[in-house]
């Protein structure tokens, strides 16, 4: 029978097997070089906002932030069909 109590029991386990062959696999060195550093641009995409792309927008904007912004999703309420 399926009951929560199995259900959690199963999602631990395979949590705890997922984590433990994450860790068993040793990083080659040259996927060192794929690695995002503190120095790094970051491309953001953002969806759906409305009124509150401001508050999101100008921190991206300043020249000295890391963060590129790629895509700007908005989505129109009042389709014109």
């Amino acid at each position: 029978m399926n009951t929560r109590r199995n259900f959690i029991k199963k999602t631990a386990l395979g949590s705890a097997g997922i984590a433990m062959a994450g860790s068993a696999m040793a990083m080659p060195a040259s996927s060192y070089r794929r690695i995002i550093g503190a120095n790094d641009r970051l491309n953001v995409a953002i969806a759906g906002l409305g009124r509150r792309l401001g508050a999101f927008y100008e921190p991206i904007a300043l020249k000295e932030s890391n963060v590129q912004l790629m895509y700007l999703f908005m989505i129109d309420v009042n389709p014109r069909l």
